[in-house]
């Protein structure tokens, strides 16, 4: 995911991580499974294999000790999931019902910052996913929008009594936390932006 590169899991390097391999090794099932098996056998075979692996259960976070907290960890693990299983399966209806996953594991209003850094940064690597394999883009845009308004919402009404809070060079945690997730969010997504005018993906 940090390289945006599928191509990466089919290379072995000593730093793989357990979990690593174990998406290498699904990633590398459907060569094994492809040429000895009708493509009606296939699809249904690697749904299969795909809803077995695949944790549908929303991810709940307590506080967290570390940036990297086992429990962050989990949820980065999720989207990596999701990433994949759209590489394996490139159909419309099958980014439809990961993205649904994908918004069913976090509760993006009710997160901590660092939960929600992990949902934007995989919003925006699924968005980016499924331009480059020119599949329709738009429920990963709806997710994006709805993550836009929760930012936006919150950072109007912790500004609400202050507007001067804005601009103010001193200002409180509640308004320093929602204009940087604003500006992380405008960072990210920007790079979708960029990369959407790469393609003509519906």
């Amino acid at each position: 995911m940090q390289e945006s590169d599928a191509h990466l899991l089919i290379e072995d390097t000593n730093t793989d991580s357990t979990f690593t391999i174990f998406l290498k090794l699904i990633f590398a099932s459907p060569e094994q499974m492809q040429p000895t098996l009708h493509k009606d056998e296939y699809l249904r075979r690697m749904k299969k294999l795909l809803s077995l692996m695949m944790p549908v259960g929303s991810v709940q976070l307590s506080t967290l000790c570390l940036p990297f907290d086992k429990q962050l960890l989990m949820l980065y693990n999720r989207f990596s999931l999701l990433a994949l299983t759209i590489r394996i399966l490139p159909a419309a209806e099958n980014v439809l019902y990961r993205i649904s996953l994908a918004q069913c594991y976090v509760d993006f209003g009710q997160s901590v910052a660092a939960m929600r850094l992990v949902c934007i940064c995989a919003n925006n690597f699924l968005a980016l996913q499924v331009l480059d394999i020119t599949l329709p883009v738009g429920p990963v845009l709806k997710w994006t929008l709805e993550i836009v308004q929760v930012l936006i919402l919150e950072f109007h009404t912790v500004v609400s009594v202050d507007p001067a809070a804005i601009t103010a060079l001193l200002v409180s945690d509640g308004t320093r936390r929602c204009r940087m997730e604003l500006i992380q969010s405008t960072q990210l997504l920007s790079g979708f932006h960029d990369k959407s005018h790469m393609t003509t993906t519906p």
